[in-house]
C-alpha cells in the first residue's frame, strides 16, 4: 500500500449538486431595512433591491474554502468541472443581464465580468509607419 504525497483532498461529490443548487436558487432580490429621520420623526421601512450576483467566492465561503480550491477540484474531477463551468455561466449571465438593463452600475459590471468570467477587456494599439521607423532606430533594429 503506497502513501500518497500531500494532504488528502477535501473534495466531496455532494458539491456537484450543492453548488449548482446554490447558484440556481440564488434570490433575485434582497430586502434592506432603512430609516429616515425627518422633522423629529423616525420612519423605518424596508426597500427591495436587486440582489448581488451569486459568485464562486460566495459559495466557497459558504463551504469554508476558497475559489482556488473550487478551480482545483474542477481540474481534478470531470463531474465537478461540468457543474463548475455551468455555475460560471450562470454568474456571467446574471452579471450581463443586470448590467445591460441598468440594474448594476456599468463599471461594476465590467469589472466583475472581466475578473470573474472568461470575458477579457482587450486593448489594441495601432502604430503608424513613422513611429515604427523611430522605434526601430531607437532599439537599433534593422529597418527593412
Amino acid at each position: 500500500m503506497s502513501n500518497p504525497i500531500g494532504r488528502p483532498s477535501d473534495y466531496d461529490p455532494i458539491h456537484v449538486t450543492e453548488m449548482l443548487k446554490f447558484f440556481l436558487e440564488w434570490p433575485l432580490t434582497r430586502t434592506v431595512k432603512k430609516q429616515i429621520v425627518s422633522n423629529g420623526r423616525v420612519i423605518n421601512f424596508e426597500d427591495v433591491l436587486v440582489n448581488y450576483p451569486p459568485t464562486l467566492n460566495k459559495y466557497s465561503i459558504k463551504i469554508g474554502t476558497d475559489r482556488h480550491t473550487l478551480k482545483r477540484w474542477s481540474d481534478e474531477n470531470g463531474e465537478f468541472r461540468t457543474t463548475y463551468m455551468r455555475c460560471k455561466a450562470i454568474q456571467e449571465e446574471w452579471l450581463s443581464d443586470r448590467g445591460t438593463t441598468g440594474e448594476y452600475n456599468p463599471g461594476f459590471t465590467k469589472l466583475m465580468l472581466v475578473n470573474h468570467t472568461d470575458i477579457k477587456d482587450k486593448v489594441t494599439h495601432e502604430v503608424d509607419e513613422d513611429t515604427k521607423k523611430a522605434l526601430k532606430l531607437a532599439y537599433r533594429i534593422d529597418p527593412k
